[in-house]
């Protein structure tokens, strides 16, 4: 079992330095189960560090993890590679898990500086741009290799899912805050 979960933790890490792939991970069910709740409790972790009580919650982590899945589910489907959905999604919340706890919490601090009308130290604000732009760098990597496309198609798919992802739940932030 440990030697199993070993041999996983190197295989992402072989995808964050760009060296595998998706492909290289097993095709299972369970571990995605497995992975997107560890990704889940990275975020809750990570978010109850620099978020106010009331800027935690489960719905939005649980909506942002349903939206994404559900977005590769039936663009893989549509592009007629829903074998790979599996593998794909895994890697994706595997990468997302070990980037959060260090980009989540930078992230914070610049939108707590910029809201304070502070200037964020220049060293800070590029460990966190190098962090942000490494995991867009990677999740474009395993979307090219999940639908074969060239990489100006995958980032237009991770910034398309992300910009639906925000919108949906504004739209839903929205209705559910003004009932009227």
């Amino acid at each position: 079992m440990l030697a199993n979960l070993r041999a996983l933790f190197v295989v992402v890490i072989d995808i964050i330095r760009f060296k595998g792939g998706p492909e290289n991970l097993p095709t299972s069910t369970t571990l995605l189960a497995c992975v997107v709740a560890a990704f889940a409790a990275a975020t809750a972790i990570a978010a109850a560090q620099v978020a106010t009580p009331a800027q935690q919650g489960w719905p939005a982590e649980v909506f942002g993890i349903v939206v994404t899945l559900v977005w590769y589910q039936v663009s893989l489907r549509n592009a007629k590679k829903r074998e790979r959905f599996v593998q794909t999604m895994t890697a994706w919340f595997a990468v997302r898990a070990l980037f959060v706890p260090a980009v989540l919490p930078m992230s914070a601090v610049i939108l707590a500086d910029l809201a304070a009308h502070r200037t964020t130290p220049l060293p800070f604000a590029l460990a966190t741009a190098v962090l942000s732009l490494w995991l867009l760098a990677i999740e474009v990597r395993i979307i090219r290799g999940a639908f074969e496309w060239p990489t100006a198609g995958a980032l237009g798919m991770v910034l398309a899912q992300e910009f639906a992802t925000a919108l949906l739940f504004g739209i839903l932030l929205g209705l559910t805050s003004n009932p009227g």
